[in-house]
């Protein structure tokens, strides 16, 4: 932060055949999301494979930019993650791979898993753990 610059990555499964389309469809979203949050300048951003599978490979997105004069660059960050993340979800790939869902993507279950299954995983968890102890305000409760 001391040199008004804001980073980070974030990860998705994609099958072979869609990953230059979400590569594309993300590096777009960013670019317009940052243009829309009023940064000056274009954002890095690039991609990589971390892992390979037969029908797909992990996706990880790169991405930066200025954030000189932002009165909240968290904030503007996850506004922008959350926006490529949608272009990623849209394009074909997945709300994660490893990292899990946690608390910073629990916006996103309901387009991602239907109600039924939360509710069962709501029980589950209300049942093995009813002090709310372990996850607590993950991906459900």
């Amino acid at each position: 932060m001391e040199h008004n610059y804001i980073a980070e990555s974030f990860e998705t499964t994609v099958q072979w055949g869609e990953i230059l389309v979400v590569c594309k469809a993300s590096t777009e979203q960013i670019i317009l999301s940052c243009k829309r949050e009023g940064i000056k300048t274009r954002p890095f951003v690039t991609f990589r494979v971390s892992q390979i599978y037969d029908t797909c490979g992990t996706l990880y997105c790169y991405f930066g930019y200025s954030c000189e004069g932002l009165d909240d660059p968290v904030g503007t960050y996850s506004r922008i993650e959350n926006e490529a993340r949608e272009a990623v979800m849209k394009n074909g790939g997945s709300l994660s791979h490893h990292h899990g869902i946690g608390k910073i993507r629990k916006m996103f279950v309901p387009k991602i898993m239907p109600e039924m299954v939360t509710n069962m995983l709501a029980a589950i968890k209300k049942e093995w753990d009813p002090k709310n102890i372990f996850a607590a305000n993950n991906i459900i409760g």
